[in-house]
């Protein structure tokens, strides 16, 4: 790379590139990102609730698939998916420490256990919260697809979010249990 004018008197004339080519994996600490998250299982979730109040899934398979996304958080924020970056001083102590401490008794866990598994059950809380809500939607009548883009989803995915991400309020959540 040649010097432009404007920076040879601070570089002598030797400039080089030092971007990182390297890509970057998407972090678990940008709300963006974790709400993107949130939003996309709130919208799975809301076609799981449809595809079971039709008859084309079983409460079995329901809760498999809830099951499964518990799993998927509790790995994926413990820092065990190649696919996302950590928050090292969050992902996973922090976040566990923050989720014991928000949500106590609401958490079904019989302690000592790992952060993922704390990480896990919270996800299991949010798969509950989301269900109920998505669930008073359809029996409002709204679509999977509406009730899941609908604005109390959406700041539902945010609350979860901005805990997972490392920016809890206890306001969200009502405080310590």
């Amino acid at each position: 790379m040649r010097c432009s004018t404007g920076c040879r008197p601070r570089c002598g004339g030797g400039c080089h590139d030092f971007s990182s080519e390297a890509e970057q994996k998407p972090s678990l600490g940008a709300i963006d990102i974790v709400d993107g998250i949130f939003r996309q299982a709130i919208r799975n979730l809301a076609k799981r609730l449809e595809a079971f109040r039709a008859g084309d899934m079983s409460a079995e398979e329901l809760e498999a698939a809830n099951e499964k996304l518990a799993d998927w958080l509790g790995a994926t924020f413990s820092g065990r998916s190649r696919h996302f970056e950590i928050l090292e001083h969050w992902h996973p102590e922090g976040l566990a420490n923050e989720l014991l401490r928000t949500f106590g008794t609401r958490l079904a866990l019989q302690l000592p256990v790992g952060d993922e598994v704390i990480i896990a059950e919270a996800g299991r809380l949010f798969t509950r919260e989301a269900s109920g809500l998505i669930l008073a939607a359809l029996d409002a009548g709204w679509p999977a697809a509406g009730a899941a883009e609908s604005e109390p989803a959406v700041i539902l995915a945010g609350r979860w979010a901005n805990l997972f991400a490392g920016a809890p309020d206890d306001e969200d959540f009502g405080g310590d249990d």
